[in-house]
C-alpha cells in the first residue's frame, strides 16, 4: 500500500463516516456530536495507519509520517471549512456565523492536529505491541 493510497482511504473514510454519524444524530434527533467527531477522527486514522502497517510489514518512515500526518491536516481543515460553511449557509445571522467559523476553524483545527499526530504514533506503540511491525 503506497502513501498515497492511505491519504486517499482517508479522505473516503473520513468524511464518509462524518456525514453517516450526521444522518444518524439528525434521525434521532440528537443535538450533540462534538465528543462522536473526535471519536471518528481518532477511528479513520488509526484504521488507515494500521492497514498500512499490515499490508507493508511495516510503519510509516519519518518523512511519510510527517506527509501522512500533514495531509490528514489538510482534509480535516478543508472538511471542517465545508460542514461551517454549511452552517452559515443555514443560519440567521452570516456576519457572526463568519467570526465563529474561523475561530472555531482555528480552535478545533489545532486540536485535531494534535490528535491526528498523537493517534498516528498510537498506532505504532500498538502494532509494535502486538508484534505487527518492528520497533
Amino acid at each position: 500500500m503506497s502513501i498515497t493510497s492511505v491519504i486517499l482511504r482517508f479522505l473516503a473514510i473520513y468524511p464518509a463516516l462524518l456525514i453517516g454519524a450526521g444522518f444518524l444524530l439528525n434521525a434521532f434527533d440528537i443535538k450533540s456530536g462534538s465528543g462522536l467527531n473526535i471519536g471518528i477522527l481518532a477511528a479513520s486514522v488509526m484504521l488507515v495507519c494500521s492497514s498500512f502497517a499490515k499490508k507493508n510489514n511495516r510503519y510509516f518512515s519519518s518523512g511519510e509520517k510527517a506527509v501522512v500526518i500533514s495531509a490528514m491536516i489538510a482534509i480535516n481543515l478543508v472538511l471542517q471549512l465545508f460542514f461551517g460553511w454549511a452552517a452559515i449557509a443555514n443560519s440567521q445571522n452570516q456576519a457572526v456565523s463568519f467570526s465563529v467559523l474561523w475561530g472555531s476553524i482555528l480552535l478545533v483545527g489545532t486540536l485535531h492536529s494534535i490528535a491526528i499526530a498523537v493517534f498516528v504514533s498510537l498506532v505504532k506503540r500498538g502494532l509494535v505491541k502486538k508484534g505487527v511491525v518492528p520497533g
